[in-house]
């Protein structure tokens, strides 16, 4: 993509026929490549993957949306990057990972001014973020399944500052639907980070005690040598 400015009418849907490919813009510093959905109704994302793996998204403002990038409970869009982009004034979320989505690697980006809820919430196994700026969202990064297990999660080495909530990882029970059923943390590790905040929380919260206290022994999540 080259410096540009766009509204995208419609969401950009990758799919499974759409594996593998990397889209991005200009790497020169001060040119930009913008893509603005102009609709922050709740189903409108500028990104909605559905079973596309392997996905790059690298050098891009992504802005204007109810989520900046969103991958559902049934999207199973593994392997997904983003890397060196802006994702900013979406009015839910910035990046919205749900659990069947693993694998994501969240690289040296800037994701602040999200709405109401996540800069950047991850609800899949095996992901990383690191070298991010996340500032001015309602939870800078949120870590929690939903009737899923969150596993294997790293989050190192970020700025995460003036956000209601620093860097949140959740274990709680909430029935057994599909939808809100156990959330499980496991073998999450939260280190060498900046988080600087004057309100909320950071931490690991175990929901009305639902893992009987082993999220905190014997599940092995860590926040360690962050910087507050």
């Amino acid at each position: 993509i080259l410096t540009c400015s766009n509204t995208a009418v419609t969401d950009i849907v990758l799919e499974a026929a759409e594996s593998g490919i990397t889209i991005q813009g200009p790497t020169l510093a001060g040119s930009d490549a913008v893509l603005d959905r102009g609709n922050t109704a709740s189903t409108s994302h500028v990104f909605d993957l559905i079973d596309a793996d392997n996905v790059t998204l690298s050098h891009l403002d992504i802005t204007g949306a109810y989520y900046g990038v969103y991958a559902d409970s049934s999207s199973d869009s593994d392997g997904l990057t983003i890397s060196d982009s802006e994702i900013y004034s979406n009015t839910n979320g910035g990046i919205y990972l749900y659990q069947s989505n693993d694998g994501a690697r969240l690289l040296n980006n800037q994701v602040h001014d999200n709405g109401s809820y996540y800069g950047i919430r991850i609800s899949g196994e095996d992901a990383q973020v690191t070298g991010g700026e996340v500032f001015a969202n309602a939870t800078g990064i949120y870590l929690t399944g939903a009737n899923s297990a969150v596993d294997a999660v790293e989050v190192y080495g970020n700025t995460v500052r003036n956000n209601a909530d620093g860097i949140a990882g959740k274990a709680a029970s909430r029935g057994t639907s599909s939808l809100y059923g156990p959330r499980q943390l496991r073998n999450l590790h939260v280190h060498d980070n900046l988080i600087a905040m004057t309100i909320g929380q950071t931490g690991i919260l175990d929901g009305s005690n639902s893992s009987g206290g082993k999220v905190f022994t014997l599940w092995n999540n860590r926040f360690q040598h962050n910087t507050y």
